[in-house]
C-alpha cells in the first residue's frame, strides 16, 4: 500500500466474528519490552463507512483491556491499551485486533516500511564489489559498473550448502565475475574501489566497526560502502535485544581478531 509517498508492506483484512490477528508471548518481542503505547503500525480500510472499527486488545491471564477506535481510508495508529502493571519477558501477554468491517469493506494493516533500494543501488559507479550475493547479485555490470562478487565458497559448495534442491538458481548463475573471499578479507587491494555494497550482510558481522575500517582502507578517497541492513523487528531476531554502542565500541576495540 502506498501512503504519504512511501510504500508499506500491508495485510488485507477480511470481516470476521473474531479478531483477524492474535499475538501471543508480546513480551518476548524486544520492541514492545518497554510497553509503547505505538509500535509502527499503522490501520485502515479500503473504502470509508461509519460502520468500520478495530478493537485492540491487551490481556494476559487474569486482566484485559481493550479500546476500539473507528477506521477510515487515512490510515490511525494502532495504540496498545497497557495494563497498569509490570510485565517481565515471560509474561504471557496476548494483543488481538479484531477489524469490524462494513460489508464490502476490507480492513489494511500496514505493519512495515519498504524502502527503495534504487536510493542506494544508483550510488553503485565505476569499480566496485557486492558481498555475499549468492547467485542473484543486485548491483551488475554496464557502460559505468565494473563490479565483482565475493563469496566465501565456490559454486559447487554453494550448492551443496545453501541450494541443493535449485530453489535459488545457482546452476544457471553466471559465476564468471565470483572471486572468494570474505567481508573481513576483500581480495582487492587497498584504495581500489570506488564502492562497496552489501545487503542483509552487515547484520550478520562481528566487530561492524573494524569491518568499515577495513572496507574504507579498500576504497578510493571519494569512494562509498552502500548497504542494506534488515530491520530485526522483521526477523526471526525479533526475540533479541539489540546490541549496545558500548559493546559495539568493545568489539572494536579487542582488535582485528573477528573473520565472520
Amino acid at each position: 500500500m502506498d501512503w504519504l509517498g512511501e510504500h508499506w508492506r500491508t495485510l488485507t483484512i477480511e470481516n470476521s466474528d473474531s479478531p483477524q490477528l492474535e499475538m501471543h508471548n508480546l513480551m518476548s518481542h524486544h520492541l514492545v519490552r518497554s510497553m509503547p503505547k505505538e509500535i509502527g503500525w499503522y490501520a485502515s480500510v479500503d473504502r470509508d463507512s461509519n460502520e468500520n472499527q478495530l478493537i485492540i486488545s491487551l490481556e494476559d491471564v487474569r486482566n484485559k483491556r481493550e479500546i476500539a477506535v473507528d477506521l477510515s481510508s487515512h490510515p490511525i495508529p494502532v495504540l496498545l491499551p497497557w495494563l497498569d502493571q509490570f510485565y517481565s519477558q515471560d509474561s504471557s501477554v496476548i494483543l488481538k485486533l479484531h477489524f469490524i468491517l462494513s460489508k464490502g469493506t476490507r480492513g489494511k494493516l500496514l505493519v512495515h516500511q519498504r524502502l527503495d533500494r534504487t536510493q542506494l543501488t544508483k550510488l553503485a559507479n565505476g569499480r566496485g564489489v557486492e558481498i555475499r550475493p549468492g547467485p542473484n547479485p543486485q548491483i551488475h555490470p554496464s557502460d559505468n559498473i565494473d563490479v565483482e562478487y565475493i563469496e566465501e565458497s565456490s559454486i559447487e559448495e554453494w550448492i551443496q550448502n545453501y541450494d541443493k534442491k535449485g530453489k535459488y538458481g545457482t546452476n544457471s548463475a553466471d559465476f564468471s565475475k565470483y572471486k572468494i573471499g570474505t567481508a573481513w578479507n576483500l581480495p582487492q587491494p587497498d584504495g581500489f574501489l570506488d564502492f562497496i555494497f552489501s545487503s542483509h550482510v552487515f547484520e550478520h558481522l562481528a566487530n561492524p566497526l573494524g569491518h568499515l575500517v577495513r572496507w574504507k582502507k579498500k576504497l578510493k578517497p571519494d569512494g562509498v560502502i552502500l548497504a542494506v541492513v534488515s530491520d530485526m523487528n522483521c526477523t526471526k531476531d525479533y526475540r533479541i535485544t539489540p546490541s549496545t554502542l558500548d559493546e559495539i565500541l568493545k568489539e572494536y576495540k579487542e582488535g582485528d581478531n573477528f573473520s565472520k
